[in-house]
């Protein structure tokens, strides 16, 4: 065979048919492609020779026979062929931009790797590890065949593994994305809410994280679509009042007597007249955010849970750093975490098992830590607390963990607790999905994680105790 200055195709010699018998052909026949389509190079081999048009139609010499891939296009960019009567074409798909890998011819030994034994009389897909494999070359002898596939990666990550580009987009060269609509980032891990991208501050009113696109997950303390609406409210409390936990200076008169419990709600009286965007009671102390920042704490103080410097019990409420606004906060059986209006985190109370983020060599702290320089330079936007651990959603979208091993779901070593703040990686399927919103359960903790493109839904992962029934799998 050979090829014109013009990029037709001369061929001569034997051919095998796909419909009937050999016939032989002398010099002079071209073998016809659509207009506009230049053949550059071609392999001879001993008796059977055939290419594949555009259209992914295989025609021979002496036949219009054909053979198609049920619909889809492919563009021949290759012909590899050991002289053994077998040939294996590289052939582009024009509907998908991928290659596919077609063979034909002697397969006795399964050298052309299409699942079977016997001579194949046209063109067959050779089935590549993924769907979106790009074959570049192949080598077949006799005995057997070689293929390379594409090797391109986006971010360490292959061409076609179904998780490239954060499974929003389609690598199209060494860590170059293509993203879908509505993600954005070198590698599409960065959804968009309503015009705005979610590494943007401002995103979700700046209260909450944008889980996919155009769904907004709100922050603790704040409703509504974009996350622009802060719900506040009157302080009211029951049930066990042994510390003045309730914020009623211990007196209110229910039944016309003073009692320990208070068998329905009853008003903060002595914080009466503020308003508050979020309460959080713990063993025998209560924490409350006023709508202005102000902190307050009140109940019992053994281990310093109402951060006065004090460990003595409070029946009257304390304001915790004055000078700071606060925007999150929460407890655990016996110690408190909060955020501040830059993302500071602040730890107090117990540390029984690591849970501050410091050595368990300090047992409790009743002064507010400032562990974010632990974490490093990244901003804290809302933090849970369970029973002696505490988990933190950082405005990335990442989070990180201290305190007992089940809730924090990092064992360091045999039942060690984790005394600094350490990020949580949930699963390595997850990749660069971010982390929307956190619950931390008595020993169990839980995390919605952004999902795939097409859906409005995020994924929940859990980790923790069995014993109490809190794990979950698979939801």
């Amino acid at each position: 065979m050979l090829t014109n200055n013009s990029g037709k195709v001369l061929s001569w010699g034997k051919f095998t048919n796909v419909v009937g018998g050999p016939v032989y052909q002398l010099p002079g026949l071209y073998i016809n492609f659509p207009a506009g389509v230049n053949v550059t190079s071609i392999t001879a081999i001993q008796q059977s020779q055939s290419l594949l048009e555009p259209d992914a139609l295989l025609l021979t010499a002496q036949s219009t026979a054909s053979w198609n891939c049920g619909g889809c296009l492919k563009q021949i960019s290759s012909l590899t062929s050991s002289g053994n009567d077998l040939l294996v074409a590289i052939a582009k798909n024009t509907t998908s931009g991928g290659t596919l890998a077609l063979a034909w011819g002697t397969n006795s030994r399964s050298q052309l790797g299409t699942g079977g034994a016997s001579t194949l009389a046209s063109p067959t897909v050779i089935d590549p590890p993924y769907n979106q494999t790009k074959y570049s070359h192949s080598s077949i002898s006799i005995t057997h065949g070689l293929f390379l596939v594409d090797g391109t990666t986006c971010y360490s990550v292959f061409a076609y593994d179904p998780h490239v580009c954060s499974n929003h987009g389609t690598c199209v060269a060494l860590d170059t994305c293509v993203c879908e609509t509505g993600y954005v980032g070198p590698d599409c891990n960065i959804p968009t809410c309503f015009g705005k991208n979610a590494s943007n501050p401002t995103v979700c009113g700046g209260h909450g994280q944008c889980l996919t696109i155009d769904v907004c997950v709100c922050y603790k303390g704040y409703t509504g679509t974009t996350c622009t609406n802060e719900a506040v409210g009157i302080l009211y409390g029951s049930g066990d009042d042994s510390y003045g936990q309730l914020f009623d200076n211990n007196n209110y008169v229910g039944s016309g007597t003073n009692t320990l419990v208070q068998m329905f709600p009853v008003i903060g009286f002595s914080v009466i007249g503020t308003l508050f965007k979020m309460v959080a009671a713990g063993d025998g102390f209560s924490i409350a955010l006023a709508s202005s920042g102000s902190l307050y704490s009140i109940g019992r103080n053994n281990l310093g849970q109402c951060a006065d410097n004090t460990i003595t019990d409070r029946a009257t409420p304390y304001i915790i750093q004055p000078q700071t606004k606060f925007v999150d906060i929460c407890v655990g059986n016996s110690h408190a975490a909060a955020i501040d209006e830059n993302g500071l985190l602040y730890t107090w109370g117990s540390n029984s098992n690591g849970q501050l983020g410091i050595s368990v060599s300090l047992p409790y702290k009743s002064t507010p830590l400032n562990v974010t320089q632990v974490i490093g330079n990244f901003k804290s936007v809302q933090v849970y607390c369970g029973q002696a651990h505490t988990i933190v959603l950082i405005a990335n979208g990442t989070i990180f963990g201290m305190g007992a091993y089940q809730g924090v779901g990092i064992d360091i070593g045999l039942n060690v607790n984790v005394e600094t703040p350490t990020q949580i990686y949930l699963s390595s399927l997850l990749y660069k999905r971010r982390v929307a919103q956190v619950a931390a359960g008595h020993c169990s903790s839980y995390a919605v994680v952004s999902t795939t493109a097409g859906t409005t839904d995020g994924i929940l992962y859990s980790w923790g105790c069995v014993s109490y029934l809190h794990h979950i799998n698979d939801l």
